[in-house]
């Protein structure tokens, strides 16, 4: 990423908000390293059932699909029992260390799940009470 950067020397680099965890390492880097752009966050997009939107998803079966908003919902209600897969994680972390952290405004809730053979990730950020 460092060498697209300095090739390319955008004054903008998009990532976006579902890999939370590229778009801190990123930021990190760019701030570290001082370079000459800014790094901006898209939007995860979703379909209704709230499931996120990645390539992905195209291995999944109609049931595994159906099942994969799951996650989504889980990471609403902080309740990994709400998953309906095979859970790898579901925690709420800092959005700059990825440490956990008790729920705050801008800490994220992250979580991985298996949908058959589909392992998907996911997040959001906390809001305010």
């Amino acid at each position: 990423m460092l060498k697209l950067l300095h090739q390319v020397r955008p004054d903008v680099a998009y990532f976006g908000q579902k890999d939370a965890q590229q778009l801190a390492v990123v930021r990190r880097m760019t701030r570290d390293l001082d370079l000459a752009v800014s790094v901006a966050a898209v939007p995860t997009v979703r379909d209704p059932s709230g499931l996120a939107l990645s390539s992905r998803n195209a291995y999944l079966s109609d049931e595994d699909r159906v099942r994969a908003a799951s996650l989504h919902r889980a990471l609403v209600a902080r309740d990994p029992a709400l998953v309906e897969g095979e859970l790898d994680y579901l925690d709420v972390v800092d959005a700059d260390t990825f440490q956990p952290c008790p729920p705050r405004a801008g800490a994220l809730v992250i979580g991985a799940a298996r949908f058959g053979a589909t392992r998907l990730i996911d997040n959001l950020t906390l809001e305010a009470p």
